[in-house]
């Protein structure tokens, strides 16, 4: 058993979680671009959160929402991504509260 909170709303590629990722069927992350399966999306998040330590099958949703956010506001940080900034939607941190990188590991 796997907690399921957010597992159709977080990017499996970017960590991004936002409830408009989702529309119906279709999963298009507002971060990154990465598209597909609402249903295949979130398959994937739940099978990553298999061996996830901090998120287990009661952990409340508010818990489980911080956690994600955090996660992904650790990678904006030190930008842990395949792909350059330029390849995102840098407008959808100011709405999550999360500060654009100022620099980008391995660039100049």
């Amino acid at each position: 058993d796997v907690n399921p909170a957010y597992s159709s709303q977080m990017c499996p590629q970017c960590g991004f979680v936002h409830s408009e990722n989702r529309k119906g069927d279709r999963f298009q992350c507002l971060f990154c671009g990465h598209g597909g399966d609402s249903d295949g999306v979130a398959a994937r998040n739940l099978l990553e959160r298999l061996d996830d330590p901090e998120i287990r099958l009661w952990t409340p949703k508010a818990r489980v929402k911080a956690l994600l956010l955090n996660r992904f506001s650790r990678r904006v940080e030190r930008w842990t991504f395949d792909f350059p900034p330029e390849q995102a939607n840098l407008d959808i941190l100011a709405e999550m509260e999360i500060e654009p990188p100022s620099t980008v590991p391995g660039k100049t």
